[in-house]
């Protein structure tokens, strides 16, 4: 007899030594499945690591020293702009490792400002704000950064009636079928960028023609592209920019998810 054990409960029916989904019954499963979803969505932690002591004032490029070795990710205040003694704010989350482009377009020229910034367990880097190839440091100031825990991580996808039934590679996607019809894809992009807008831009077929697409996303990080966008169908995507100069080599990180049935 084999058995699943969780919170102190015990699920399980005949079958060999080891427990696994295969020796139990429909009903134990489903039971199972219940008893874990029962549990919520894990708990969210969030702590005020920093404040930015000027707000108002231009942000050179600096380190803000923290120690976010003890954090799952970090959530990040910033300062676009500011119009008629209003400061309008946006806020971006990342995990320690991870790369952040932070991008002001709703200056006057569409010239827009980009900062990047990069997360290490010791802190938090900020470059000089940049207009096309001009250092500006009046926009996109962080004025807040959090520390984010969860206490709990709950299992991902527990559905008994969903499970992936195809995986692989494909050129340069990853990709992920599941059996709800759901996919999900990811992989990298280079390419060369021309001045000014891209047009059709670089182009990706998927290795599989898809029913729909419910998100996708594109980041890069060369701060002399001033704009990026993803333009998805259900056969390819096309990356489309806006660059200062001309560029060779950049690029792009791609992330699709839809249905494939």
């Amino acid at each position: 007899m084999a058995y699943i054990y969780k919170s102190g409960k015990k699920y399980g029916g005949a079958g060999g030594a080891g427990a696994s989904a295969d020796d139990m019954t429909a009903q134990e499963i489903e039971a199972f499945v219940d008893d874990i979803n029962a549990e919520g969505a894990p708990s969210e932690y969030k702590k005020l690591l920093w404040t930015n002591p000027n707000p108002t004032a231009t942000f050179a490029g600096q380190t803000i020293a923290i120690d976010l070795s003890d954090y799952d990710e970090v959530s990040i205040v910033v300062a676009m702009y500011s119009a008629n003694s209003i400061q309008y704010t946006e806020t971006y989350d990342g995990k320690v490792g991870e790369h952040l482009i932070i991008s002001d377009f709703f200056l006057a020229n569409n010239s827009g400002i980009t900062r990047l910034c990069d997360i290490a367990s010791s802190g938090v880097t900020f470059t000089a704000g940049y207009a096309g190839e001009a250092v500006n440091n009046d926009a996109c100031i962080p004025l807040r950064i959090y520390g984010i825990k969860y206490e709990r991580v709950a299992p991902p996808r527990v559905n008994a009636s969903d499970y992936v039934v195809e995986q692989g590679i494909d050129g340069i996607w990853t990709y992920r079928k599941w059996n709800s019809g759901e996919v999900e894809l990811w992989g990298q992009l280079i390419g060369d960028v021309p001045q000014g807008w891209s047009g059709t831009g670089i182009v990706a077929q998927f290795p599989f023609q898809l029913i729909s697409l419910t998100s996708w996303s594109v980041v890069q990080n060369n701060y002399q592209i001033a704009r990026c966008y993803l333009t998805p169908s259900t056969s390819q995507i096309s990356v489309q920019t806006y660059s200062d100069s001309a560029l060779t080599n950049i690029l792009f990180v791609v992330e699709c998810k839809g249905r494939w049935k």
